[in-house]
């Protein structure tokens, strides 16, 4: 329920749930899989791509859903720069962690050069954990 629920949550922050959604630098669909983004997923998943195909809300959350995958795991489970990758991609996380505030899981947020970035972060973690507590056991 909490991998569904992240999941959730970067979509609502995202796209607002529109899977038709264009953003300015060329983000598409639900979770805003950028089209470079979404050619190496699907030669990883070995599946054909379009750059339609991220306006397919199946596809997109399956490419958006192994995308955050892959930057848990790039990133041993750590939420933020998972999230911090996912927004401001992976090579940016591995310069800010190697800073020495970046190093720290409580100094990492305060390292990230990029503002938007930073408030991602917070809020897709506020409406995480807002849905938590909405659809807590």
């Amino acid at each position: 329920m909490v991998a569904a629920i992240i999941l959730w949550a970067v979509m609502r922050e995202e796209s607002h749930y529109r899977p038709d959604v264009f953003s300015i630098a060329g983000a598409q669909g639900l979770m805003q899989i950028m089209p470079a983004t979404g050619e190496d997923i699907a030669n990883r998943l070995r599946v054909s791509y379009t750059n339609a195909d991220m306006l397919n809300p199946e596809k997109n959350i399956r490419f958006g859903t192994f995308y955050l995958g892959s930057m848990l795991n790039m990133f041993s489970g750590d939420l933020d720069k998972a999230l911090a990758a996912y927004n401001g991609g992976p090579g940016n996380v591995r310069k800010w962690s190697g800073t020495s505030i970046g190093s720290t899981p409580e100094g990492f947020p305060t390292s990230i050069a990029f503002m938007e970035t930073r408030r991602y972060i917070t809020k897709v973690r506020n409406t995480y954990y807002t849905y938590l507590w909405l659809y807590e056991d």
